[in-house]
């Protein structure tokens, strides 16, 4: 057959070339009759309409009665290996494995290919990938397993590498994101002539209704991926079958032993007990109370509980419940050795349902933070902002915070950089001295090469926190609660002079007691209790001079009243951590991982409650500490990422 010219060649090549499959793979005929669509033959000479190319849609889904498809041969129906890509073939922007590359979206191929220069240099693999065109003309390729990326998701596919492929990439079916990326490619574009502006419809498209009296159509070939319904629909056309699988099924002996009547027949004595096994047209029931009632169950053989599991769990009239409620469904019409066990684990094996579970696995008990008791050897920093711009032109504040004296400091920034950071570092230092250890999150900032540079210099530790983990900082983040209420309130009249009070209310919260510590801030850092507005008012009533020491006296009062009030302060904190620590631990569980174990990671940041909340699963690389891991998640712009175990879950 010579080369397709038009839309209508290429179909009856398509189908030309399918049937061929179909004849060489030996495919049995469907049970059911197949509906057969007459094609109305146009004239020779008239001229035939040309139609718009297809988009993929609900046709494309497999029929409950198809035969699974072997996926030893891919068919390039475009047939891009022989010719050069049409002129107005759809395409779209993707990432194979982070890099930006401009493919050709093919609905008529079910394999995608790319060029070896797509890729890094490696040596080629040793996997192969059989590809025919509509010609007939097969060959095999090196086959490799990449990551796409496009709007639409990112996906692992194995891809076939073609060295003379016109285009760096042709987008095939077998890509799981093609259909969304195919109708949002074929969208027309705005008289803008800006693509961008586009939205990719979010609505997933719904699977049609599967029943076992539909067929394919003539001409039409099963997707490559096996019907996971098939096997089950199968046992409707095969007389005997299912009953000779449960003579043959070993797991099922013991209830075979156990059969009390056969074809309405006692083959022991009544009344039997309940539940019992019998033989009805010759297939094993077991007979057992449900709901008051004496109902025969069918007994299920180990090849057919994964079908009937996947069917009272995963189809969407099933709804994905939990297991009780699908171990209940099932128990109403059908019996199996270990089912409750069964069912328990294939529910919690479901990818979907370990993302979207809404129940996060129980904590690990709580490491309380060492106490430090030098002031200003550890300091955390965080940014609060962005906020009201203040008339002077201040947006964020810089926020530390002394772990041994719980002494902050809060600082206005115009903006939230690490040079601003780095300069009031120096400034803070010129008044305490220069910081042993810096305890920051993540944020940008932070995580500069100049913040990384001046800690180098200085001789300073720096020390992170775990992403989606405030635990951790429960003492800065509780700090910049009561910091901006405190603005809110002290600011109500204008809130463009939120900075101008922020000396006013740290002098406050300074001269409070701290809950861990029992002292104030001032009286730990100063050795002293400064005087205030109410010192001042108290003086005023009592009309007492001051006492006047020397310098000597006082310093010497103020290193002795200090050596007194440290002990004091370390058994306070002590008492407050072991509070905090039997409190959170009621409710905590002892968990550890290995490198090389699979874990799925919570990343709380979806917008919409049906949105997945766990990701992965990915792969522990490394232990840091005793909660902390390393987790290398393949796809993410930062692919090695710390997790704290509370966010993991196997």
């Amino acid at each position: 057959m010579r080369n397709p010219t038009n839309v209508d060649e290429l179909v009856e090549a398509i189908e030309l070339a399918e049937a061929t499959q179909h004849q060489e793979a030996g495919e049995r005929a469907p049970p059911f009759p197949q509906r057969v669509v007459q094609e109305q033959r146009v004239p020779e000479g008239t001229q035939r309409p040309v139609s718009r190319p297809a988009v993929p849609g609900p046709q494309d889904e497999p029929m409950p009665t198809e035969a699974p498809h072997s996926p030893g041969r891919a068919w390039l129906a475009g047939c891009t290996v022989h010719a050069e890509p049409p002129k107005q073939a759809p395409g779209a922007e993707v990432k194979i494995n982070g890099r930006p590359v401009l493919a050709l979206l093919d609905s008529g191929s079910g394999v995608t290919l790319i060029r070896p220069t797509v890729l890094p240099p490696q040596p080629e693999p040793k996997a192969r990938l059989s590809i025919t065109c509509v010609h007939g003309d097969t060959r095999e390729v090196p086959a490799r397993r990449v990551t796409i990326t496009a709007p639409s998701g990112a996906w692992p596919v194995v891809v076939g590498i073609v060295k003379d492929l016109p285009v760096p990439v042709l987008l095939g079916r077998d890509w799981p994101g093609f259909n969304r990326l195919f109708a949002y490619a074929c969208q027309p574009v705005s008289p803008a002539g800006n693509r961008s502006q586009r939205r990719m419809t979010t609505k997933p498209r719904r699977r049609p209704v599967l029943l076992a009296s539909d067929s394919p159509r003539e001409g039409e070939s099963s997707r490559h991926n096996p019907n996971l319904f098939y096997d089950l629909f199968q046992q409707v056309a095969g007389a005997g079958a299912f009953a000779r699988e449960q003579h043959e099924d070993d797991r099922l002996k013991h209830c075979w032993a156990q059969v009390r009547g056969a074809e309405g027949k006692d083959l022991q004595p009544a009344p039997h007990p309940t539940p019992h096994f019998v033989v009805k047209d010759g297939l094993l029931y077991c007979v057992a109370q449900r709901r008051g009632e004496e109902k025969p169950l069918l007994v299920v053989t180990r090849t057919k509980t994964g079908a009937v599991m996947e069917l009272v769990h995963a189809h969407p009239r099933a709804g994905h419940l939990g297991a009780q409620n699908t171990i209940q469904r099932i128990r109403d019409r059908c019996h199996w050795p270990g089912l409750e066990a069964k069912v328990k684990r294939f529910c919690m094996a479901r990818p979907t349902c370990q993302r979207t579970s809404p129940r996060a696995p129980p904590p690990r008990p709580l490491i309380p933070l060492p106490i430090i008791e030098v002031p200003f050897e550890r300091i955390r920093m965080d940014l609060v902002g962005p906020l009201p711009k203040s008339a002077r032109g201040h947006e964020h504040i810089l926020v530390i915070l002394d772990y041994a004296t719980r002494y902050p400091e809060a600082i206005p920034l115009r903006k939230a950089t690490a040079n601003a950071i780095a300069q009031e570092l120096f400034r803070l230092s010129s008044r305490v001295g220069l910081p042993s250890q810096i305890l920051t999150d993540q944020g940008t900032p932070f995580m500069s090469r100049v913040m990384a540079d001046l800690c180098k210099l200085l001789k300073i530790k720096q020390l992170r926190t775990t992403v989606y983990h405030p635990q951790t900082e429960g003492l800065v983040e509780r700090f910049n609660q009561t910091l901006k209420q405190m603005l809110r309130r002290v600011a109500a009249e204008d809130k463009r002079d939120w900075d101008k009070m922020l000396p006013y209310v740290l002098f406050g919260i300074r001269e409070v007691p701290q809950a861990s510590t029992g002292f104030t801030p001032f009286k730990l850092l100063l050795g002293r209790q400064p005087r205030g507005l109410l010192d001042v008012a108290r003086e005023a009533w009592e009309q007492q001079p001051a006492v006047h020491r020397s310098t000597i006296e006082h310093v010497r009062e103020m290193r002795e009243r200090i050596d007194r009030v440290m002990p004091i302060v370390r058994e306070h904190m002590a008492k407050a951590q072991q509070a905090q620590q039997r409190h959170y631990n009621r409710a905590a569980q002892p968990r550890e991982f290995q490198p090389g174990d699979h874990v799925m990671v919570l990343v709380p940041t979806a917008a919409c409650k049906f949105l997945a909340s766990w990701q992965g699963p990915y792969t522990v690389t490394e232990r840091i500490g005793p909660v902390t891991y390393r987790v290398r998640q393949p796809g993410r712009r930062r692919e090695d990422q710390l997790y704290h175990v509370n966010l993991l879950k196997r």
